[in-house]
């Protein structure tokens, strides 16, 4: 397709048709640097440096990311649980209602602030403190710093007793199982050296869930935080994996895990998991890795990074990666993994606690992202939270567009509708619909109003699109709010008329709009 040619796409959406809710969780961010202008949903506390995170003195160590350096990176307070008490307050003080902090399982934390840990330092030794997950004795808001040990359960308690319990709102809502257990070998051998195993990991979850679920029986528990692909597959090749497969008939990891947490409720009277919990870095391609890339002139990486969320529900769509290439059969991704949660252990939730596609700094990264909040709406996911972005980056444009379009609180709807391409007029061009454009539509409460949003993922082709609204005779016009390559900020656009359901707009080359349709 050539410069001068627009593509021409008609857009039906029924307001009473295809209803599913979205979750308001879905729009979160990770308790990390570069997000300081986003409306949020949800916020978690996680990454790497929590393996091994102290609660008491709030010493961590970086494991492999930095020379497995104990010290004071996350909080150099002496209050206890100091991460906690600032992530509890950051979600305060900007409305965020959904707060996620993370829970030592690997069996050691730092015990000092003295840098880097040897590997002949390897624990257990003085540069470490057992964790325990139950405290035998009554628990205390001053944890004794000399008792050689750090409880899970008194943590537990300490933030229930100081902030509220689960169903306080004022709280904790969700415990994460730890971090990427599958990586522990590799992210922390000083912690735990030895290749983890299916067994083991889903013993501490059990164990570490009914210390938690007593101390605070509402909260939710998600795990296991896997790192990605290999992890659902097979727990990163955990070496007892075949035959627990084999022998149970399971299709992935995935299964294994449910099918274990499901019989723990039966054993133990309560649901032990209560949201499964994956992370997802797309591993597609263009020249190189499109999370790694922001070299503005890859543009094969550009169109390869808003193809990439199709690999997320697409029926037939293969990304160019290692998953695409040897494990069709996985994909499409979220429908896997609730047909896993429907056969092993319904009414599980699902969340991604961790994702991201790149594109910090190019328009590609708003496109994808928004096609990303739209999928996880549909696919209904429970919680999702970008990991590090930078402040003002693309990715955060397009959250901000679902839940801050105007500036003045105005969000995507809580209830999708039916959204689809009917036809489309492409020139030259033979790709498949959703290579161009996607299309997620949603109603508020009282459906005084709807939201649609549209993505032109041609890279030099502007697309004209007609948007039939049916069951919708009552609205009078749509005003656009648009992202484009001119940069991050969200603007709006003039307004438009619609007559007899029917708009018409000129979709800028690589953009993502929303409409707000009164």
């Amino acid at each position: 397709m050539n410069s001068q040619e627009i593509i021409k796409t008609i857009i039906t959406v029924d307001t009473k048709a295809g209803r599913y809710s979205i979750s308001p969780y879905i729009y979160g961010i990770n308790d990390n640097d570069g997000f300081d202008n986003v409306t949020a949903g949800s916020i978690r506390q996680g990454g790497n440096r929590y393996t091994a995170y102290n609660w008491e003195n709030n010493y961590s160590n970086a494991g492999s990311d930095w020379h497995h350096n104990n010290d004071t990176y996350l909080s150099s307070s002496s209050n206890p649980a100091d991460t906690a008490a600032k992530l509890i307050q950051k979600a305060n003080s900007r409305n965020i209602p959904y707060r996620i902090v993370t829970l030592q399982m690997a069996g050691f934390v730092s015990a000092d602030k003295k840098g880097v840990v040897g590997e002949n330092e390897t624990a257990p030794s003085n540069r470490w403190l057992p964790v325990q997950f139950t405290k035998k004795g009554d628990f205390s808001l001053t944890p004794n710093l000399n008792d050689g040990v750090v409880y899970m359960d008194e943590y537990v308690n300490y933030l229930v007793q100081k902030y509220g319990n689960s169903a306080s709102g004022l709280g904790i809502n969700g415990y994460s199982l730890d971090n990427e257990p599958a990586l522990w070998q590799l992210t922390h051998p000083r912690v735990y050296p030895n290749k983890l195993t299916v067994v083991d990991l889903i013993q501490r979850s059990i164990e570490l869930s009914k210390v938690v679920k007593t101390v605070d029986p509402t909260c939710e528990i998600f795990g296991p935080a896997l790192y990605g692909f290999g992890a659902y597959n097979d727990l990163g090749n955990a070496p007892d994996w075949k035959s627990l497969k084999a022998a149970n008939g399971y299709f992935w990891f995935l299964d294994a895990y449910l099918d274990e947490m499901q019989k723990a409720e039966a054993a133990n009277g309560k649901r032990l998991l209560d949201v499964l919990d994956v992370h997802y870095y797309s591993e597609a391609k263009g020249l190189c890795r499109i999370t790694n890339c922001e070299d503005a002139s890859h543009t094969e990486c550009q169109n390869a990074r808003m193809q990439a969320p199709r690999t997320l529900w697409e029926n037939g769509y293969y990304e160019k990666s290692w998953i695409g290439d040897w494990f069709k059969s996985y994909l499409p991704i979220l429908p896997k993994i609730q047909r896993s949660i429907e056969m092993y252990y319904p009414d599980t939730k699902l969340a991604i606690t961790e994702y991201g596609f790149g594109g910090d700094t190019h328009i590609s990264g708003a496109v994808a992202q928004a096609d990303a909040l739209g999928i996880f709406g549909k696919a209904g996911v429970y919680l999702a939270s970008l990991w590090h972005s930078r402040n003002n980056s693309y990715p955060n444009a397009a959250i901000n567009l679902f839940t801050n379009y105007d500036g003045n609180g105005s969000s995507f709807g809580n209830t999708g509708v039916k959204a689809l391409i009917t036809t489309q007029e492409r020139g030259t061009d033979s790709t498949n619909k959703n290579e161009l454009c996607t299309v997620y539509a949603s109603v508020n409460d009282d459906e005084s109003k709807l939201t649609i949003i549209a993505t032109n993922k041609s890279i030099v082709n502007n697309q004209e699109i007609t948007v039939n609204i049916e069951n919708g005779s009552s609205y009078k016009k749509a005003i656009p709010y648009l992202i484009s390559n001119k940069g991050t900020a969200i603007k709006v656009q003039d307004e438009i008329s619609v007559k007899n359901g029917v708009f018409t707009f000129t979709l800028p080359f690589m953009c993502v709009v929303l409409f707000a349709v009164v």
